[in-house]
Protein backbone atom coordinates (compact mmCIF):
# COMPACT_ATOMS: atom_id res chain seq x y z
CA UNK A 1 0.00 0.00 0.00
CA UNK A 2 1.51 3.22 -0.84
CA UNK A 3 1.44 5.57 2.11
CA UNK A 4 -0.44 8.71 1.68
CA UNK A 5 1.64 12.51 1.32
CA UNK A 6 3.02 13.64 4.54
CA UNK A 7 2.99 17.56 3.55
CA UNK A 8 0.31 19.39 1.52
CA UNK A 9 2.77 20.38 -0.94
CA UNK A 10 2.81 16.71 -1.97
CA UNK A 11 -1.18 16.91 -3.06
CA UNK A 12 -1.13 16.20 -6.81
CA UNK A 13 -4.90 16.60 -8.46
CA UNK A 14 -5.19 14.79 -11.67
CA UNK A 15 -8.40 15.75 -13.81
CA UNK A 16 -10.00 12.53 -14.58
CA UNK A 17 -11.35 12.13 -18.54
CA UNK A 18 -14.30 11.07 -17.97
CA UNK A 19 -15.62 14.46 -15.67
CA UNK A 20 -18.18 16.61 -17.44
CA UNK A 21 -16.91 20.74 -18.26
CA UNK A 22 -19.21 22.37 -15.85
CA UNK A 23 -17.50 20.13 -12.90
CA UNK A 24 -14.10 20.66 -14.13
CA UNK A 25 -14.88 24.18 -14.15
CA UNK A 26 -16.22 24.77 -10.51
CA UNK A 27 -13.35 22.14 -9.24
CA UNK A 28 -10.56 24.23 -10.77
CA UNK A 29 -12.41 27.33 -9.36
CA UNK A 30 -12.15 25.10 -5.79
CA UNK A 31 -8.53 24.41 -6.90
CA UNK A 32 -7.36 27.77 -6.89
CA UNK A 33 -8.81 28.90 -4.19
CA UNK A 34 -6.96 26.14 -1.75
CA UNK A 35 -3.99 27.59 -3.62
CA UNK A 36 -4.50 31.03 -2.54
CA UNK A 37 -4.98 30.20 0.78
CA UNK A 38 -2.76 27.60 2.05
CA UNK A 39 0.70 26.35 1.09
CA UNK A 40 -0.09 23.55 -0.75
CA UNK A 41 0.84 23.13 -4.33
CA UNK A 42 -1.24 21.79 -6.52
CA UNK A 43 -1.94 21.01 -10.06
CA UNK A 44 -5.17 21.62 -11.87
CA UNK A 45 -7.47 18.77 -11.97
CA UNK A 46 -9.68 16.04 -9.57
CA UNK A 47 -8.11 14.96 -6.36
CA UNK A 48 -6.89 11.54 -6.99
CA UNK A 49 -8.49 9.11 -3.86
CA UNK A 50 -6.86 6.11 -2.45
CA UNK A 51 -9.92 4.37 -2.32
CA UNK A 52 -8.14 1.40 -0.48
CA UNK A 53 -10.13 1.67 2.98
CA UNK A 54 -9.11 -0.89 5.86
CA UNK A 55 -13.23 -2.08 6.01
CA UNK A 56 -11.82 -3.39 9.83
CA UNK A 57 -10.78 -0.23 10.94
CA UNK A 58 -14.33 1.46 9.14
CA UNK A 59 -16.13 -1.34 11.20
CA UNK A 60 -14.25 -0.70 14.37
CA UNK A 61 -15.66 3.49 14.35
CA UNK A 62 -18.80 2.65 13.85
CA UNK A 63 -19.19 0.05 16.82
CA UNK A 64 -17.52 2.96 18.84
CA UNK A 65 -20.00 5.34 17.74
CA UNK A 66 -22.55 2.44 18.66
CA UNK A 67 -20.24 1.63 21.80
CA UNK A 68 -20.53 5.16 23.04
CA UNK A 69 -24.39 4.96 23.12
CA UNK A 70 -24.29 2.08 25.28
CA UNK A 71 -21.87 3.72 27.75
CA UNK A 72 -24.07 6.77 28.07
CA UNK A 73 -27.16 4.39 29.08
CA UNK A 74 -25.12 2.94 31.49
CA UNK A 75 -23.92 6.10 32.87
CA UNK A 76 -27.76 7.63 33.08
CA UNK A 77 -29.11 5.03 34.86
CA UNK A 78 -26.19 4.90 37.76
CA UNK A 79 -27.16 8.42 37.76
CA UNK A 80 -30.54 7.37 38.46
CA UNK A 81 -29.77 4.91 40.80
CA UNK A 82 -27.32 7.05 43.09
CA UNK A 83 -30.26 9.66 43.03
CA UNK A 84 -33.12 7.45 44.34
CA UNK A 85 -30.78 5.98 46.79
CA UNK A 86 -30.39 9.62 48.40
CA UNK A 87 -34.00 9.59 48.87
CA UNK A 88 -34.25 5.46 49.79
CA UNK A 89 -31.08 4.84 51.30
CA UNK A 90 -30.92 1.75 49.13
CA UNK A 91 -30.79 0.89 45.63
CA UNK A 92 -33.33 -2.06 46.12
CA UNK A 93 -37.00 -1.70 45.94
CA UNK A 94 -40.09 -2.34 43.37
CA UNK A 95 -38.90 -0.55 40.20
CA UNK A 96 -36.94 -1.69 37.25
CA UNK A 97 -35.22 -4.75 38.04
CA UNK A 98 -35.82 -4.92 42.04
CA UNK A 99 -34.29 -1.11 41.75
CA UNK A 100 -35.67 1.99 43.72
CA UNK A 101 -36.12 3.34 40.63
CA UNK A 102 -39.72 4.13 39.42
CA UNK A 103 -41.00 2.29 36.22
CA UNK A 104 -40.51 5.16 34.24
CA UNK A 105 -37.12 6.05 34.01
CA UNK A 106 -36.78 7.64 30.36
CA UNK A 107 -33.98 5.20 29.33
CA UNK A 108 -34.76 1.67 27.31
CA UNK A 109 -34.79 -0.46 29.75
CA UNK A 110 -34.36 -4.56 29.13
CA UNK A 111 -31.98 -6.98 27.89
CA UNK A 112 -32.15 -6.32 24.03
CA UNK A 113 -29.10 -4.32 21.98
CA UNK A 114 -29.91 -0.91 22.52
CA UNK A 115 -30.89 -1.22 26.42
CA UNK A 116 -29.80 -1.27 29.62
CA UNK A 117 -30.70 -3.08 33.50
CA UNK A 118 -30.36 -2.98 36.74
CA UNK A 119 -29.04 -6.38 38.10
CA UNK A 120 -28.98 -7.65 41.45
CA UNK A 121 -29.56 -3.89 43.57
CA UNK A 122 -29.04 -4.34 46.91
CA UNK A 123 -29.31 -2.40 49.87
CA UNK A 124 -25.56 -0.78 49.58
CA UNK A 125 -24.39 -1.84 45.49
CA UNK A 126 -26.02 -2.74 41.90
CA UNK A 127 -24.64 -4.11 38.65
CA UNK A 128 -25.94 -1.78 35.26
CA UNK A 129 -25.36 -3.40 32.05
CA UNK A 130 -25.72 -1.61 29.03
CA UNK A 131 -26.18 -3.86 26.34
CA UNK A 132 -25.06 -2.19 22.84
CA UNK A 133 -25.84 -2.92 19.42
CA UNK A 134 -22.64 -3.46 17.98
CA UNK A 135 -22.86 -6.71 20.89
CA UNK A 136 -20.59 -5.47 23.31
CA UNK A 137 -22.01 -5.87 26.79
CA UNK A 138 -21.14 -2.84 29.30
CA UNK A 139 -21.26 -3.15 32.88
CA UNK A 140 -21.13 -0.66 35.61
CA UNK A 141 -21.00 -2.21 39.04
CA UNK A 142 -21.24 -0.77 42.57
CA UNK A 143 -19.87 -3.14 45.34
CA UNK A 144 -20.79 -1.02 48.50
CA UNK A 145 -19.16 1.92 47.04
CA UNK A 146 -16.02 0.90 45.01
CA UNK A 147 -17.38 1.29 41.35
CA UNK A 148 -16.01 -0.68 38.74
CA UNK A 149 -16.30 -0.71 35.13
CA UNK A 150 -16.18 -3.80 32.51
CA UNK A 151 -16.77 -4.73 29.11
CA UNK A 152 -17.18 -8.59 27.77
CA UNK A 153 -14.92 -7.81 24.34
CA UNK A 154 -11.74 -6.65 25.32
CA UNK A 155 -10.06 -4.98 22.25
CA UNK A 156 -12.86 -3.94 20.43
CA UNK A 157 -14.92 -0.75 19.40
CA UNK A 158 -15.51 0.72 22.67
CA UNK A 159 -13.72 -1.87 25.29
CA UNK A 160 -10.26 -1.52 25.84
CA UNK A 161 -7.79 -4.61 25.47
CA UNK A 162 -8.27 -5.19 29.91
CA UNK A 163 -11.81 -5.66 29.02
CA UNK A 164 -12.21 -2.67 30.42
CA UNK A 165 -13.64 1.16 29.71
Amino acid sequence: MNALPVFASEIHFEIAENIDRAFQSRFRTFARQLRQNSAAKFSAGLVRFDHRIDEGKLLGQRNKGKDASAKSLARNMVSQLESCFTDKVSYTGTGNGGSCLSTNTGLSYGTAAGQVEVQTPSGTGYTVVAHSTSGTNFTISNTAGVIARSCNAPGTGGCLTGSTW
